[in-house]
């Protein structure tokens, strides 16, 4: 009878003793050195034959987790998420500039914030405390009239662009030119004929 060596286990086995013969029960399980080291081999130690296998999307995912390692995981605290979509929305904050569009799906697990520090020999041109902003991009939206301008008119064309569209829906109808989703009426009961007797 052959058998998948993926079945065998080496800790299933007993180890065949010089001295003493081994008992009815355990000589169908006493390996030879040699076949205990192939069996080995086919399967080295530390690893579980029956677990599932791994697929090559979560290979390429855990290779490219392995080289952001050494960027540390971001807090998903409010602001941190505020900053992201910001940040991958900053094509709408300035629309004179062009920014390559965003490919996240979903916002990243792993990056760093920094502070932008002028240099010593820039000291007179510092901003006071009172100027510099908390977030960079609520520095761009608050003191910049031209795209705090150009960020209002937009969202009022949005706002007035779906109100119409709501107003005008209409409901569509189904090939006998009712309105789907239209209440049926009440079915008409059958003709019935009264008794003669009365």
């Amino acid at each position: 009878m052959l058998r998948n060596y993926f079945d065998v286990k080496p800790e299933d086995y007993v180890e065949s003793d010089s001295e003493g013969e081994a008992d009815e029960s355990t000589k169908a399980r006493v390996l030879s050195e040699e076949a205990r080291q192939a069996l080995e081999k086919a399967l080295p130690m530390g690893t579980d034959v029956n677990a599932a296998p791994v697929s090559r999307e979560a290979e390429e995912r855990q290779k490219r987790i392995a080289k952001w390692s050494q960027c540390p995981s971001l807090d998903q605290t409010d602001k941190t998420k505020r900053e992201l979509q910001m940040l991958a929305l900053r094509t709408y904050i300035d629309p004179a500039r062009h920014y390559k569009k965003s490919d996240w799906k979903n916002l990243p697990q792993r990056g760093v914030f920094g502070t932008y520090n002028v240099s010593a020999d820039r000291y007179h041109q510092r901003k006071t405390k009172k100027e510099q902003s908390k977030d960079m991009f609520g520095e761009l939206l608050l003191t910049d009239d031209r795209s705090r301008e150009w960020t209002r008119r937009k969202s009022g064309e949005i706002a007035d662009a779906k109100h119409n569209a709501a107003q005008y829906f209409v409901r569509p109808k189904n090939k006998k030119g009712k309105k789907k989703g239209a209440a049926k009426k009440s079915a008409k009961k059958p003709y019935q004929v009264k008794p003669s007797f009365y």
